[in-house]
């Protein structure tokens, strides 16, 4: 089963009762049952995931710059 807007390229196969969410792109064969989502496909549960951390990048990008910050002054310090 595919969703809207599914693409799949002329040369996969895609195994039987396979589900592509809406907007996948797939490059690769898919197998049986296998539930996809995401360019590149890949498993729904890792595509989730993947969204969720990807909310919160701009957060964790401040607290990584913070940390080097941090760490920068500190073994200017030890100097």
């Amino acid at each position: 089963m595919r969703a809207g807007l599914v693409g799949v390229a002329g040369h996969c196969s895609i195994g039987y009762d396979a589900v592509a969410t809406a907007q996948t792109g797939i490059p690769n064969d898919v197998g049986l049952k296998a539930v996809v989502s995401g360019y590149p496909a890949m498993p729904n549960r890792e595509w989730l995931r993947a969204v969720a951390a990807f909310a919160r990048l701009p957060e964790l990008l401040r607290d990584v710059r913070a940390l080097k910050r941090h760490n920068s002054s500190e073994s200017n310090i030890s100097r």
